[in-house]
């Protein structure tokens, strides 16, 4: 209910034009006093609030010997979700502020809806409109005959030479020309390779497809053995398809990136 004011007792005022009490001062007074000095102090809560206008409010005010106690609550103006947060004044008799200090921080800061930016609506774009153009008269041409490509054929040791540049390192001249003389015989695609790298005892042996050797690392298996085995014992294996094995010694490490996994 609204108070009258013809009926409301005039009270003195107890603080000078600049601010100061005149004399003692009452609770209600205390009270005004603090949440005048929050009003116009807001630096104390911090940049977070800076520039945003706060709803102060009183949620307790004691009456001690000496002093009177004030806490409020302060929050964003506006829409808000979550709790706000509290501060204490202590004020003595005489309206000086002993200490402000803040208990709790707002739980959640939202920032008022007038001043929220509402997504700007774009309009959907404009499909592009066919374009429509009056059929012209061509003359008929039929398919130009395609020009005929020569393969000089894949011989032996065409074969064995390619082979050798692509997968062999020969460090031995006589495992060189076992693969050669197996090569003029079996030229299905068997390549054989003699490491000389870091560990020159392991030898490899790789399948291949019989045809298109340049592109033939999609069809490559390895197969290890030491170089106590023969390149005879090895492809005899290797003609057995239950001989496959993967290689387990480490020695084909180096054709990791030029075969498949």
């Amino acid at each position: 209910m609204a108070e009258n004011p013809e009926n409301k007792e005039a009270k003195p005022d107890l603080f000078s034009p600049s601010g100061e009490a005149l004399g003692y001062i009452s609770l209600e007074q205390a009270r005004v006093l603090a949440i005048r000095h929050a009003r116009d102090n807001t630096d104390f809560y911090g940049p977070r609030y800076s520039g945003i206008n706060l709803v102060l409010e009183v949620i307790s005010q004691e009456d001690g010997e000496e002093y009177y106690d004030i806490r409020l609550s302060f929050r964003p103006a506006g829409r808000f979700r979550g709790e706000p947060g509290v501060e204490q004044f202590v004020i003595d008799k005489l309206g000086n502020i002993e200490y402000r200090q803040m208990l709790d921080e707002p739980t959640e800061l939202d920032l008022p809806e007038t001043e929220q930016e509402s997504p700007v609506s774009q309009p959907p774009p404009t499909p592009p409109q066919p374009t429509v153009t009056a059929p012209t008269d061509a003359p008929a041409t039929g398919p130009e005959p395609a020009t005929p490509t020569i393969t000089p054929p894949l011989t032996p040791e065409s074969q064995a030479s390619t082979m050798c540049q692509t997968f062999y390192r020969p460090t031995d001249p006589r495992a060189e020309q076992q693969f050669r003389a197996w090569m003029r015989e079996n030229p299905q695609g068997y390549v054989f390779n003699h490491f000389g790298g870091t560990n020159p005892r392991y030898n490899c042996l790789h399948r291949l497809p019989c045809r298109g050797l340049n592109r033939a690392n999609a069809g490559v298996r390895k197969i290890c053995c030491t170089s106590r085995t023969s390149v005879e014992q090895r492809i005899a294996e290797l003609r057995d398809p239950g001989g496959w094995g993967e290689c387990g010694l480490g020695c084909c490490g180096q054709y990791t990136s030029s075969t498949p996994g």
